[in-house]
């Protein structure tokens, strides 16, 4: 057996998808045979074009937008589709999700109210696929049935009537299906055979069963097997077949079907698309034109041109009536056809767009066309795309979490206790909105709702029913539909979207910084006393605080330096209401709040900033001495939008984009060029050449701006890193963070920093070597690449296909990202090499559910699986050690594992659901 895993890059041109169907159907995978369907890690879906329906998801009532915006309330979407005024997204656990036009059912929601924002579709759970039509729908479910809703009058439910149906229905005698498609009004199917069936409108013989009658129940489409991929036209068909050829029907009177034949006919059954268009491997259909990305990475267009969507300037009655290659493009790996429009996915994460871009469907901030590519403005890591009629989507992979600085507890995330002088990737974290940090602790607030948190767990301050500490990041209990998050010196707080404030970690008794009204710490969330209407959080070292709605304040936990606001020195264990002086009106108009250890700030509408609490250093910023027990006005401060305080001093960003400090500066952390004895400042002083700031965040004695262009400065003290420019360096002068681009937040703990944004450089890199076998190779990556995209770890020009295991589903998925924890089915034609460069991996943390499942080894050398016990942390002891299998690629069979190797993927087996953490032997 070849256990070494290591081999040379052939250059040898291969047709993937004929391979690929081969290399399947002559080994039998375990569990299962791998679906067709891609599913990716958690990500965002964004819009951009026409949103007259609301099909763009983002709740803003503009008609267009011509540039992308984020869809609201949705995130983990693993694939997107677009009808005429609607869109769709496939989320990884098998729901689905739809908002905009509504008139037919076809959001499914159960009714036909048009939806600004994603709204569940009614009843239908473990769909594998989705796809849009003008006004209806279809989804394809795991187990092979295919369901549809929305308009129905030529039958393109496929459920034997012509009624239009608000939630799903399924389609008659279909099974076994892998993929759907669906044009103006008819809908197609691909089965697990090669086989395609069709249903729906047929008068130009869309549905290619030799005739232009309508069917409201699937037919076969005539004479064609051994598809692998399918699309739809307005009023025409596609298919691709595994020898990356291409078969057309229906509607040809814009010579969308390729077939080269002049004067043009409607064709009722498949033909050949001529032109030279063979090593296909992916296709795509506007209302009247044509989309193929061919083996090389270039795309071909042909039909339909008044516009430039097939990207042919030379026009014929504005048709181009052979394929033709789109200029500029290379590096493509899927396409997508609106209306009148085009896209392209690159394998470099950014997507190109040309043809018609009235309502801004180009996505380039502009409403020109364009007959060449342009790139859509301000998005990359895209993932997968997709096209309504005048409206374009995109699922994208959101920015990692890098951080750096003191990391004794495991605070910055990175699977070591190793403090960092520049930043380096939290393990395992992706699609974030917002981040905190504590004195020893770390909180995450992942898009779709979920809180996760990491370092010091003394107190419960993680939130996940343990007091055990953590270097990787771990899901709160219990919390979901979270809006925002706070760290406190060792408790925390979230924000729901329903306005609540809940609270968990240290809750001393007389101090009470969970507000709850009694004391004990707590390991998992509970609420803060009654507060509702809450729209922001702030947490100091013992106190928090919380805004609400009306621009009122409240605040709860230790209040010894009149932190809280309330006129008193008085501890308070529920919240009570910031006043003004004089105690008769309370504190109004305020748009942010932030702590220090010990004192309060406020930002008020009209650009002012407030303070009150403890002005040991200065911190007040009013230009006198003596703590407030209410708020004072910070002076010399032109017009502020946002702040953030440090543990003894305070930042505000200008509206010029400068920056201000006040406050403690022993360490140089206010930025004005001096530190030490006699520095502090009790009234603001301008951060020193500083300009462009949008954000700020401190902590103890250092201080970080966010600039517009995506970097990060830092300034104050850096013995452990937490400047994060690699010197160990104080400086009291802004210094760039290094390592970190497109940074869309910052936050600092007491001694260590985050970021949201993409990585440069980071640890120590090592280099792996896979050996693969022709033929199917279990494996795993056990380095985290710079580039963990599929494309990127395992090239296509190199491999044929990449499956994993979900084992919640029991089926195989494609991964859009490779992760050392996973074990993954690697398909070649001959023995080749794969090379991975990437962060080495310390230990092996994989989460398992009962059964089998498909993991993956970072170890540097053989282990003996007798001594799995021995270094594994399975603390419930439901791994079953005699249950651990291999894939001899050279045997084809399974072989019951004796030894653990670095590179190699396993099956192993769990009587219950558990996370196994295993740490590499010295």
């Amino acid at each position: 057996m070849n256990r070494s895993l290591v081999c040379s890059r052939s250059s040898v041109a291969f047709t993937r998808l004929a391979l690929c169907a081969a290399l399947i159907a002559a080994v039998v995978l375990p569990f299962g045979t791998p679906p067709t369907v891609a599913a990716a890690e958690p990500a965002a879906v964004w819009g951009w074009g026409d949103n007259s329906y609301g099909q763009l998801g983002d709740d803003s009532g503009e008609s267009l937008q011509d540039a992308p915006v984020q869809v609201l309330n949705l995130a983990d979407a693993v694939a997107v589709a677009g009808g005429m005024g609607h869109s769709m997204a496939l989320l990884p656990d098998g729901t689905v999700w739809a908002w905009g036009y509504n008139s037919y059912g076809q959001l499914g929601d159960d009714s036909t109210t048009e939806r600004p924002t994603p709204v569940q579709v009614s009843g239908l759970t473990d769909a594998a696929a989705i796809a849009c039509g003008e006004e209806h729908s279809v989804a394809v479910k795991s187990d092979g049935t295919v369901w549809a809703w929305g308009w129905n009058e030529y039958g393109q439910l496929g459920d034997g009537s012509n009624d239009n149906s608000d939630i799903p229905v399924q389609v008659t005698g279909l099974s076994n299906v892998v993929a759907v498609a669906a044009g103006f009004y008819h809908s197609l199917a691909l089965k697990a055979d090669g086989t395609v069936w069709s249903w729906g409108g047929n008068g130009y013989g869309q549905l290619g069963d030799n005739s232009s009658s309508p069917s409201n129940v699937p037919v076969q489409v005539s004479d064609l097997t051994n598809v692998v991929a399918i699309a739809c036209g307005g009023e025409y068909s596609l298919a691709l077949l595994s020898d990356g050829t291409m078969m057309a029907w229906g509607a040809n009177g814009s010579y969308q079907l390729g077939d080269c034949v002049y004067p043009w006919e409607h064709r009722y059954a498949p033909v050949a698309v001529g032109g030279g268009v063979s090593d296909v491997i992916a296709i795509a259909a506007g209302a009247w034109h044509t989309l193929a990305v061919k083996a090389d990475g270039t795309v071909w267009a042909w039909g339909y041109n008044e516009y430039g969507q097939a990207g042919d300037p030379i026009l014929y009655e504005h048709n181009t009536w052979k394929p033709d290659q789109v200029s500029g493009l290379s590096d493509v790996v899927s396409v997508a056809g609106g209306h009148h429009h085009s896209m392209a996915l690159k394998s470099d994460g950014t997507v190109w767009t040309w043809g018609r871009n009235l309502q801004g469907q180009l996505g380039d901030a502009s409403t020109t066309d364009s007959s060449t590519p342009v790139q859509v403005s301000g998005l990359s890591g895209v993932t997968t795309i997709a096209s309504g009629w005048f409206h374009s989507l995109a699922v994208k992979s959101e920015r990692p979490l890098g951080a750096w600085g003191y990391n004794d507890s495991g605070q910055l995330g990175d699977d070591s206790t190793d403090n960092r002088a520049v930043p380096v990737p939290v393990s395992g974290l992706s699609d974030l909105t917002a981040v905190s940090g504590g004195e020893l602790h770390s909180l995450a607030l992942r898009a779709h709702g979920t809180v996760w948190a990491w370092g010091d767990n003394y107190s419960g301050q993680l939130g996940n029913g343990s007091t055990d500490s953590s270097e990787v990041p771990v899901q709160v209990n219990g919390l979901t539909d979270v809006k925002a998050v706070a760290a406190g010196s060792r408790h925390s707080l979230a924000l729901k979207s329903d306005g609540t404030v809940w609270g968990w970690g240290l809750n001393e008794t007389s101090i009470w910084q969970l507000g709850t009204g009694s004391a004990g710490n707590q390991d998992t969330p509970v609420q803060v006393g009654s507060l509702e209407g809450v729209t922001a959080i702030a947490a100091g070292a013992q106190h928090g605080l919380a805004l609400l709605a009306n621009g009122t304040v409240w605040g709860w936990g230790a209040n010894n330096y009149g932190q809280l606001g309330d006129g008193s020195y008085d501890n308070r264990s529920t919240p009570v209401q910031v006043m003004t002086a004089g105690l008769v009106d309370p504190l109004t108009d305020v748009a942010a709040i932030a702590c220090g250890i010990g004192f309060s700030l406020a930002l008020r509408s009209d650009g002012t900033v407030w303070a009150w609490g403890d002005d040991q250093y200065g911190q007040l910023g009013n230009g006198a001495a003596g703590s407030s027990p209410t708020p004072v006005q910070v002076t010399e401060l032109p017009l502020t939008r946002a702040i953030a305080g440090g543990a003894y001093h305070c930042l505000a960003v200008q509206a010029d984009g400068t920056v201000r400090a006040w406050g403690d500066n022993w360490y140089g952390q206010l930025g004005d060029g001096s530190s030490g004895d006699g520095t502090n400042k009790n009234a603001p002083v301008q951060v020193t050449g500083l300009t462009g700031a949008t954000g700020v965040a401190g902590g103890v004695t250092h201080s970080l701006a966010l600039l517009s262009d995506g970097t990060v400065r830092a300034w104050g003290w850096n013995s452990e890193g937490q400047l994060g420019d690699d010197s160990g360096s104080n400086s009291t002068a802004p210094v760039a963070v290094a390592n970190v681009t497109s940074v869309t937040t910052v936050a600092a703990g007491w001694r260590h920093s985050l970021a949201t944004g993409a990585m440069e450089g980071g640890p120590t890199t090592e280099e792996v070597s896979l050996v693969l076998t022709a033929g199917w190779n279990m494996v795993s990556v056990p380095v985290v690449p710079a580039d963990t995209s599929r494309a990127a770890v395992f090239p296509p020009a190199d491999v044929v296909a990449v499956y994993t295991w979900n084992p919640s589903q029991k089926s195989y998925d494609v991964p859009t990202n490779i992760a050392p924890e996973v074990g993954y089915w690697v398909a070649v034609t001959e023995n080749k090499t794969i090379t991975v460069t990437g962060t080495p991996m310390t230990t092996w943390p994989s989460s398992l559910i009962t059964g089998w499942n498909m993991v993956g080894s970072v170890y540097g050398t053989a282990v003996s699986v007798n001594d799995l016990e021995a270094f594994a942390v399975d603390p419930s002891g439901s791994v079953l050690t005699n249950a651990i299998y291999w894939w001899d690629p050279e045997g084809k069979s399974y072989v019951a594992e004796t030894s653990i190797v670095k590179g190699q993927g396993y099956w192993m087996a769990a009587t219950a659901d558990c996370t196994l953490t295993m740490t590499a032997p010295v």
